[in-house]
């Protein structure tokens, strides 16, 4: 983590006259390079690693992101140290090219999330302390691996829509070889 990612949360990386056009609206998809018209108010990519491009560079805002939220997964520090506040991130995540984008950080950083608690719940199990039976069962339990997202009702309708697809199949062949199926 660079010493930008230490700072503290009021210190903010670019001044706020960045955020705001001269009409006084939040940039939002124009910050980053990859979705600009032009290169005016760039100062972001979307890319891992920072972005060197004719002669400018362009911080990570995944590297940004990632690093922000590690301690604050409610994005407020991101928001007020990175951009311009709360509002330019709401603002953000209804551009429609951002959304996306900013919707998988917000999946990968909970996924990180539950990754470490998972971790500390193990780590829990061997200390063989007072906690460590009720550790052992939560893991059992719940486990570490995404519940099947398809159910067995999701399966048979499947299976049903298959199977008329085959018949239908069926039938045309038969009628096609001359054959009577009844």
């Amino acid at each position: 983590m660079s010493d930008q990612t230490e700072a503290a949360p009021s210190t903010k990386l670019y001044p706020s006259s960045s955020f705001v056009s001269g009409g006084g609206k939040w940039i939002t998809t124009g910050l980053f390079v990859e979705f600009a018209q032009a290169p005016t108010h760039c100062i972001f990519t979307t890319k891992e690693e920072d972005l060197e491009k004719n002669g400018k560079i362009y911080q990570s805002f995944t590297k940004l992101y990632m690093a922000y939220t590690e301690k604050d997964p409610t994005e407020y520090i991101l928001s007020d140290i990175v951009l311009g506040g709360w509002d330019h991130l709401q603002e953000m995540l209804k551009a429609r090219n951002l959304k996306g984008y900013l919707l998988a950080l917000r999946s990968r950083n909970a996924a990180r999330i539950k990754s470490q608690a998972i971790r500390h719940i193990a780590e829990e199990m061997n200390t063989e302390g007072k906690s460590s039976f009720q550790a052992a069962k939560l893991l059992l339990d719940k486990g570490w691996i995404p519940a099947q997202e398809k159910t067995s009702r999701t399966y048979k309708k499947k299976d049903k829509e298959e199977d008329k697809e085959a018949l239908v199949l069926l039938k045309d062949d038969a009628k096609r070889l001359g054959l009577n199926l009844n």
